[in-house]
């Protein structure tokens, strides 16, 4: 597995979850930045929400810690990069590259199915350094079958299985990954906003977003899907009466 020049692997059998490891891994100093942890398999798997993550051998299951240049709280924006460069990569492989979307704020999809998703998490070292720790999964070779939004997975849509592998998908990702963050880490989410917007699923098309789980209804909202904020990475919603909302949390539906 070729990785770029700079990074470092720790490749670790079933674990909890990618991120927990990779903060001990920091505050051990056995890991620093761009080191990237993967597992064969997670027990305690997780998405955004405390969600679980379905992790089964055979799927890739990643954290990368990042210590950015750019201020803290566009560190969120990673998840732009991130889906970017995991949806770039796949088009590598995927015979219909024109299947490949993202989808805000942190899934990557494949005929409208999610294959990919991203958590960010910030962890304050014992010397109150901070790093993003950057955990990702992609379906490889398997996927649930009763999730919150339609899944499937790389050997499902055609991918040789010797293709699919966590190792070969790890490389393309993070050879996608590295150009688009030292873009990011320059220029910021502008840069990265106009190749993002242009793989958006329902880009300019209605969608419904459910932006509370303690809501009635989940709180959900349906416009069109006017883009993101190039500042905050906020999604512009424009609601019939041409209310335009600009939502920072949720889950999107089409």
């Amino acid at each position: 597995m070729e990785l770029p020049n700079g990074y470092t692997h720790i490749a670790l059998d079933k674990v909890g979850s990618t991120n927990t490891e990779a903060a001990r891994f920091i505050d051990e100093g056995a890991a620093s930045n761009r080191t990237v942890i993967t597992a064969k398999e997670q027990g305690e798997g997780r998405g955004r929400g405390n969600r679980t993550w379905s992790s089964p051998p055979g799927n890739l299951y990643a954290t990368l810690c990042l210590i950015p240049e750019r201020a803290e709280n566009e560190w969120p924006h990673l998840c732009f990069v991130l889906s970017l460069a995991i949806a770039e990569g796949l088009k590598n492989i995927l015979s219909n590259k024109s299947q490949v979307h993202v989808k805000w704020p942190n899934d990557v999809l494949v005929g409208g199915r999610k294959i990919g998703g991203i958590l960010l998490e910030t962890h304050h070292t014992k010397t109150d350094q901070k790093v993003m720790l950057v955990g990702f999964g992609v379906n490889c070779r398997h996927h649930p079958e009763h999730a919150l939004f339609p899944a499937t997975h790389l050997v499902h849509e055609g991918i040789k299985q010797a293709d699919a592998t966590p190792e070969a998908v790890l490389a393309l990702i993070l050879q996608q990954f590295e150009p688009l963050y030292q873009n990011w880490q320059a220029m910021g989410l502008k840069n990265i906003r106009p190749a993002w917007l242009n793989l958006a699923k329902n880009l300019g098309e209605p969608i419904t977003i459910r932006v509370s789980d303690f809501l009635p209804d989940g709180g959900k909202i349906t416009g069109t899907f006017l883009g993101v904020d190039e500042e905050s990475g906020a999604l512009l919603l424009k609601e019939e009466d041409g209310l335009v909302h600009r939502i920072t949390h949720g889950d999107v539906f089409f």
